[in-house]
């Protein structure tokens, strides 16, 4: 079933009740009511928000990513489960004695994958993809010649080229716009790896010490290409667009619902990441093949 995405704009008190979650507004008295169940990502984006330990427990045992964002709406902190799988301790048994071989062929298929879905972004808003096809092809075990980089080199310049401007997180517009799409499928992706019985710290190519998301990094990688696509589209379409407004997030969260195809097989963003971070613990166990990675077609 396709999971609810829930945000909260205005000052609200957020708790449970009879398995719902009650959203109180505090200055009209409305209450709205929507079942835990139902919901697969709630985001917190008024300051003015609060919200009760119960209710957080209990979107916690639902497996529910809860974002919580700044004054300028940009999402800040994540809350997820620290368990969500039946299975949990042995996938992490899995996970952490993923063997260094298949943890290469891993990030291998992940970098070619990202690679073609780049590929096929600039061919869907009219551009050449020759260098970046040429790049796919390189990829060799753990990307061991740095081929992503080479091809994000060649994507950004072409990608961004009508905004004057490179890709980089603390650039300007529409780099800020690109950053909210980003968080929210980070997000996406480790309440994925959680619901799977992983633990999205444990990377098999991002490693920093204090990333708690290095495997939700990892496994974003080939749904990039997604935002883009969706977040880019938006801004040709808005140019007015240049700070993140409420009005304009309502759109970009669309993402989570954009047709992703697996084989032929369409499923919206949501259910696939959940789908392939399934598919993720085979690989872990050695079964690289078992990866049926998210294919963009224009």
């Amino acid at each position: 079933m396709l999971k609810r995405i829930v945000v909260i704009q205005q000052r609200m008190y957020v708790s449970t009740r009879d398995e719902q979650l009650v959203l109180e507004n505090r200055q009209t008295g409305e209450i709205i009511t929507v079942p835990i169940e139902d919901i697969g990502y709630l985001e917190l984006e008024s300051t003015q928000c609060t919200i009760s330990t119960a209710a957080l427990s209990r979107l916690a045992r639902e497996c529910v990513a809860v974002t919580v964002c700044n004054e300028q709406f940009i999402p800040t902190a994540l809350c997820l489960p620290l368990e969500g799988n039946t299975l949990h301790a042995e996938r992490l048994r899995v996970q952490m004695h993923c063997s260094l071989p298949s943890q290469k062929r891993i990030w291998q298929a992940v970098v070619r994958q990202k690679i073609q879905n780049q590929g096929a972004v600039l061919r869907a808003f009219g551009h050449s993809s020759a260098a970046l096809d040429r790049y796919a092809e390189q990829v060799y075990t753990a990307d061991r010649t740095n081929r992503e980089a080479a091809a994000a080199k060649v994507y950004w310049q072409t990608m961004l080229k009508p905004y004057g401007v490179g890709r980089d997180p603390e650039g300007e517009y529409p780099n800020n716009i690109l950053n909210y799409g980003y968080a929210v499928l980070r997000s996406t992706v480790a309440r994925s790896l959680v619901r799977a019985g992983l633990h999205p710290s444990l990377g098999i190519h991002h490693s920093n010490r204090y990333n708690a998301y290095a495997l939700a990094d990892d496994m974003m990688e080939p749904y990039r290409p997604f935002v883009d696509a969706h977040v880019l589209r938006y801004c040709a379409a808005q140019p007015e667009l240049f700070m993140l407004k409420p009005e304009h997030k309502r759109h970009i969260l669309g993402l989570l619902v954009l047709d992703v195809y697996h084989r032929g097989i369409r499923r919206p963003l949501s259910n696939s990441a959940e789908v392939l971070c399934a598919q993720l613990v085979q690989a872990l166990a050695g079964d690289v093949g078992a990866l049926d990675l998210p294919q963009f077609h224009a």
